[in-house]
This record gives structure tokens, C-alpha cells and sequence, in this order.
């Protein structure tokens, strides 16, 4: 792909993300569902292969939502920490065909140390009940653990299905 298709791409799915981001940290229950739609979005330029664009969005969109959500962490936090690059460390493991067992361990404990930071550095996780907040860090941990397993399989279902799109699209 030519390094002007690239940066148009980028910049136009940045844009998108940033709106979902930025959508995500001004209305809270819409963060988790708004993260998970630009990490699908990051997709895109990763089913024309092109490496560079994908991490210029994810970086770029980022950062633009936080400086315009007026420094909101909530989104843009676990973004960066971990939903944005997921999809790019997804692609290039399966291109270095790395031992699937081994590229699973490797994302999931990467999945659980983003979400432990985002535990203790924003609000993201709802802990006003006493329980929740004396086992709030084993919940994230164990359960982070065994979600993203299934998280990872619906991850790849999706990157084989925008592949698709784009190749009967033609873009």
C-alpha cells in the first residue's frame, strides 16, 4: 500500500476512534462497549497489512481523546495500555507463527497487568460495595484471566471477518 493510502487510512480511522473515545469517556456506560469498537476499528488497516498506520491510530487516537475528553484516563488509559495494540500483537504473533499456547499466555498476562493498572490509576471499575473492594484485585486477576481467552477467539473471528470485508470491497 502507498505511504499516501496509508496516512489517509490512518488518519480517517483515527478520526473515527477518537469519536468513540472520546463518546466512551463522556458517557460512562457507553466506555466499555466504546473501547471495544475502536480496538475493532484498529482492524481496518491491519487487513491491508500495513503495521505503521495501525499503531499511528492507535497512538493518535489516544492521545487526541484524551486531550479532548479534558483528560479523562477512563478510555484512554486502557486503550493505550492494551485494546488498541491487542490487535496489532494478535496479527504479528500469527504472522511469526509464534506457538498459539505461548501467544496466548504472553497476551493474557499483558491483558492482566493493563487492567490492574487501570484498576489503580482510574475509576473504570465500580467498587462501592465493601466485598468488591476487598477482592476487587483477585477479580480482576482471575477473571481478566480466564475472559480473555474468549475474548482473544472473538478477536481473530472479527479480524478474519474484516479481512473479508475489505478484500470484496476492494479497498
Amino acid at each position: 500500500m502507498k505511504l499516501s493510502k496509508v496516512v489517509a487510512l490512518s488518519s480517517l480511522l483515527t478520526a473515527i476512534c477518537s469519536v468513540l473515545l472520546v463518546l466512551g469517556a463522556l458517557v460512562p456506560t457507553l466506555s466499555y462497549s466504546c473501547i471495544f469498537l475502536a480496538s475493532i476499528v484498529i482492524l481496518v488497516p491491519l487487513s491491508k497489512d500495513t503495521y505503521k498506520g495501525a499503531i499511528l491510530t492507535v497512538i493518535a487516537s489516544g492521545l487526541l481523546s484524551f486531550l479532548i475528553a479534558s483528560f479523562s484516563f477512563e478510555t484512554a488509559l486502557p486503550f493505550l495500555l492494551f485494546f488498541g495494540f491487542h490487535p496489532i500483537v494478535s496479527k504479528f504473533f500469527k504472522s511469526k507463527n509464534l506457538n498459539k499456547f505461548l501467544a496466548i499466555l504472553i497476551k493474557d498476562v499483558w491483558f492482566v497487568g493493563a487492567m490492574l493498572v487501570c484498576y489503580f490509576l482510574t475509576d473504570l471499575f465500580i467498587t462501592d460495595n465493601e466485598i468488591y473492594q476487598k477482592y476487587m484485585i483477585y477479580i480482576v486477576t482471575i477473571g481478566g484471566a480466564v475472559l480473555f481467552i474468549a475474548y482473544d477467539f472473538l478477536f481473530d473471528y472479527f479480524q478474519r471477518a474484516v479481512t473479508l470485508i475489505m478484500a470484496r470491497l476492494k479497498i
